[in-house]
């Protein structure tokens, strides 16, 4: 098996963070683990050949980590894109406010950035850094 990064989130909703991102992104659930409480404790979102893990805050386990609207961020996502503009118009349709509307960027390819509702910061955009 090769390395791979898979990042991994912790939200105070992440059943809800998950509607969201699949809903703006087009993320694809491949796996959902149900919490005790009717929650979603742990889901796995793929975007083509990338994937990201979501959690459920649970009281006492890392809420540190939990993303909040008024917290600052300290990572972020990139996103590749086929169509960043009807992303991000469905990301601010959704709640999302706008770090940086869609834009061409200087080293190619078109970006936005956006923190979600939850205060996840999320970049996206037509740039891909494995094409020749």
């Amino acid at each position: 098996m090769s390395s791979l990064a898979i990042p991994n989130l912790r939200y105070a909703d992440a059943k809800a963070a998950k509607e969201w991102l699949c809903g703006c992104f087009s993320f694809e659930p491949r796996l959902e683990v149900p919490g005790q409480d009717g929650s979603l404790a742990h889901c796995e979102l793929v975007l083509g050949g990338g994937m990201i893990m979501i959690d459920q805050a649970q009281d006492g386990h890392l809420e540190q980590t939990v993303a909040r609207p008024d917290a600052p961020v300290t990572a972020s996502a990139y996103l590749i894109l086929a169509d960043p503009d009807a992303c991000f118009a469905r990301a601010m349709e959704g709640g999302a406010s706008a770090i940086m509307a869609p834009q061409d960027m200087s080293y190619g390819g078109r970006g936005f950035s956006i923190r979600d509702p939850w205060g996840q910061v999320w970049h996206g955009g037509s740039y891909d850094p494995w094409a020749e």
